[in-house]
């Protein structure tokens, strides 16, 4: 690509159709949006096996037995950790280790947790000219 001679617009110069990665229907299946594609019926199954505590080595078997699918332990793991704790009981339960915790929502959406336990608070306490953040998103 380069500027137009106005300068105004990006100009396509050459332009590569080859792929830069292997192309097949096995690489297709095994992205995320292909391994996930579980039914109501597949998801409610999986969701009792992970209710009941089920090994996620056995789940993952009888999912790409039964139901035909690719998973990874990952896509298990995630399935279980989506329909887990609410953030009535992840506050609650911070509160419960005795620390401060704050919600910050905008327009109903969350936008960050600040926790803040007793050790964190001394540390502050001591040292306040020094700001230590963390952010623990992905």
């Amino acid at each position: 690509m380069n500027l137009s001679a106005d300068a105004q617009r990006l100009r396509i110069t050459e332009l590569v159709e080859t792929h830069n990665h292997e192309t097949s229907e096995d690489r297709f299946n095994r992205l995320p949006k292909q391994r996930l594609s579980l039914d109501e019926s597949q998801k409610a199954s999986v969701q009792e096996m992970l209710a009941l505590k089920c090994n996620k080595k056995l789940i993952k078997q009888h999912i790409v037995t039964t139901m035909k699918k690719n998973v990874t332990l990952r896509d298990i793991h995630n399935m279980k950790v989506k329909d887990s704790n609410s953030l009535e009981e992840t506050v609650a339960f911070l509160k419960s280790l005795g620390g401060h915790v704050e919600v910050v929502l905008d327009e109903n959406k969350l936008e960050g947790i600040f926790y803040q336990d007793s050790r964190m608070k001394e540390a502050f306490a001591a040292s306040p000219d020094l700001l230590l953040l963390l952010d623990a998103t992905s």
